[in-house]
Parts: C-alpha cells; structure tokens; sequence
C-alpha cells in the first residue's frame, strides 16, 4: 500500500514537471545548433578582413609652430573650407573670403538666382545694411566645384600659419593655409583662390604676414584677366569695391595697431589668442582693448556691449549710459575696429569693464588722428 502511494507520487511529480523538462531540452538545441552556425562563419584569423588604421582626431594643430606639418586631406566644405582627418573641425583659410553656396533648404533661391539674377540681386539687396551683406550666390557654387577638382586625387596636404599670435577664428576653427604638392613644388591653394578670380585678398582681419606680395600680385592678375569676380557679366556679388575698401580699412586699422601699441602691454588686440591670454593678468588694472562690437544688449540696465575674441567669449562693457548704448550701436552696424580704455573686472568668469564716458571709446580714425600730431611733435 504505502509502495504503490509513493509510485503514484513519483508518477504525479513526472507530469508536473514535463514541461519544464522539454523546454530545457529546446534550449539546449537551440543553443547548439546557434554555436554550430556561428563557427561555420567564423574564418580564420589569416583570412579576415585587416581594420583600417585608426587616425587619432584632436581638436586644433599644436600652437607652437608656423610650419605645422603634413596631414590626410578628407574633403572639400566649400571654397575656402576643408576638413582633414586628423582634426575634429574644419579649418578656416586665411586671406581669402569665397561667395556663399547654395544650401539644399534654398533650392528655390537658386531657381531664382539661376533664372532671373537681376531679381535675385534686388531680393538679396532689398534691406540696406550699413556693410555688404552675404548670401549665396551661383559663383560660390561654382567655386566649390573649383575646389573640388583642385583636391581631387588629394592624399596630403601642408598645413601652415601665418602667426602664433591668432590660431583660431570667432568659431573655434583653425586658421591656416593650405598647400598641395604638385610637379614637385608646393602650391598654396589660398593664393591659388585669388589668382584664379574666385576670391579678393581679403584683409578684414588682416594683412597675411607671410604671403603678402603673393597675394597682392595673385589679384592683380586676376583683374588683369576679369577672371571670376572681376568679370561684369559673372553670377557674383557686384559691389566688391566696397567690400574691399571696408576690409582694407580693417586692415590698415590693425597695421597702424600692431606698429603703434603691439610693444605695449597694456593694449590688447582682443581677437589675438595671445593677448586673450595676458587678460588674466591685468585684473583691477587700467588696459585699451582693441577689437569691434559684436552685439549690443538693450532691453535692460546695466546695458551690455560685447567685443568679442571668439563666440561665446568677449569682453563686456556694461553702462546706465543710454548716449553710450547708442554710440556703440553705431559702431556695431559699422564693423569697424574701436580702442576702449577703461579698468579691467572679473566678474563670474567675465571680462569686464565699466562704460562711464562716451571719450572712453575711439575710432581707429579718432585714435591715429591723436597720434599724428604728437608724433609730429
């Protein structure tokens, strides 16, 4: 009797466990079967594909040397942009300012640019603004196609600077010029740009230390010629003798700068990554910055002018004055260069300085008109 109970309950615990049993037993397979087809795939070591090598990317060249070196060219952003592999940014070249592309959102402008530029200009020119505006034009497409054959085939790329003194523009990307190899000679695409009729030299942040004459005769030819911008009848902007006087004044502004005050170390070129630098140094202390109004804040008091080293990265006047507010205004929509002296703050990570009189900010018209008669003296 007691037998047969225990047979009944070995009998009933069997089946309760019947279906665990079988779904042990699938996975089991399962498993196998995976196993099986995973090694059938699996080629040797000898036979698999070699990974291609990595290249470290960082996000600017050592800020120690002129000549930086030779780099993997990657591709073409438009004329007077590039990217090479090992750096995280595109790099910005010097001296030369390309008319704007065609973004795939302003496929209607460029049927218009395309079919109608006489309409295309007045749309473009309807606001009046106190400097030449940019937009995109069939000439700066045009550009980037020359870009794009002149790199085509493009393994390396030199890399130079013109100056230690600023490595980086407002956007954080590297300023350089970039030169190709070719029939065993180095040739420097910026100038090339120029030469060819597809960019003035462009000064307004300066004149290029190293390939001034370059520049100066690479654009002289190009009028000779009327090749690109200097033929009437191109698809570009047609005002570039304004632009150019404009930048030329910027420049010329920096020259009388750097020739004036560059010994001076309570000056401070604000767009230079050296003299943004020595700020630190000169906390509570009376200094002239030089650089231009990059935005103005009205809404409210204390008002706030912005001169600007890099985006995301100024000095601020701030001022009750509303004269003042208005003065700098002015020379915001004018782009042009001004001197400020005042006492430098630090106040929460900001550069600061306090705007109490309109004397405190000049020209660089006003400031040499000061110089001349005491150098005379």
């Amino acid at each position: 009797m007691a037998r047969s109970y225990k047979k009944k309950i070995k009998n009933q615990f069997k089946l309760k466990n019947l279906p665990f049993l079988i779904f042990f037993v699938l996975l089991i397979w399962i498993i196998s079967f995976l196993n099986v087809r995973i090694s059938d795939n699996t080629k040797p070591l000898s036979e698999s594909k070699t990974p291609a090598p990595q290249i470290e990317t960082k996000p600017t060249f050592p800020d120690d040397t002129l000549d930086v070196g030779i780099f993997t060219f990657d591709k073409v952003i438009d004329g007077d942009t590039i990217r090479i592999i090992e750096i995280d940014k595109p790099l910005r070249l010097l001296c030369v300012d390309t008319e704007e592309t065609f973004k795939p959102y302003q496929a209607k402008q460029k049927e218009l640019a395309d079919k109608d530029w006489k309409a295309y200009l007045a749309l473009k020119n309807k606001e009046k603004n106190s400097r030449p505006a940019k937009y995109p034009t069939p000439y700066g497409d045009e550009t980037s196609e020359f870009a794009e054959d002149f790199f085509e085939g493009v393994e390396k790329v030199k890399i130079e600077r013109d100056s230690l003194d600023r490595l980086i523009d407002f956007f954080d990307r590297p300023l350089c010029y970039v030169l190709i190899e070719r029939d065993g000679e180095w040739l420097n695409y910026n100038v090339e740009l120029v030469k060819k009729g597809y960019s003035p030299y462009y000064a307004k942040y300066g004149y290029s230390l190293r390939y001034h004459d370059e520049f100066v005769t690479a654009e002289k030819e190009a009028k000779g010629k009327k090749m690109g911008i200097w033929n009437p009848k191109g698809k570009h902007y047609i005002d570039y003798p304004e632009r150019i006087e404009w930048w030329n004044e910027r420049g010329e502004a920096i020259n009388n700068f750097e020739s004036q005050f560059g010994s001076n170390e309570s000056y401070f070129l604000i767009q230079n990554d050296t003299d943004w630098e020595r700020l630190g140094n000169y906390i509570g202390k009376e200094i002239t910055i030089f650089g231009t109004v990059d935005r103005v804040k009205s809404k409210s008091k204390p008002y706030k002018v912005y001169i600007s080293h890099k985006q995301g990265r100024s000095v601020i006047l701030y001022s009750d004055n509303s004269e003042i507010l208005e003065q700098s205004k002015e020379a915001m929509e004018r782009e042009e260069y001004i001197y400020f002296t005042g006492r430098l703050e630090l106040v929460n990570d900001d550069y600061m300085m306090r705007f109490e009189e309109i004397s405190q900010m000049q020209t660089s018209e006003e400031m040499l008109k000061q110089l001349v008669p005491f150098q005379e003296k």
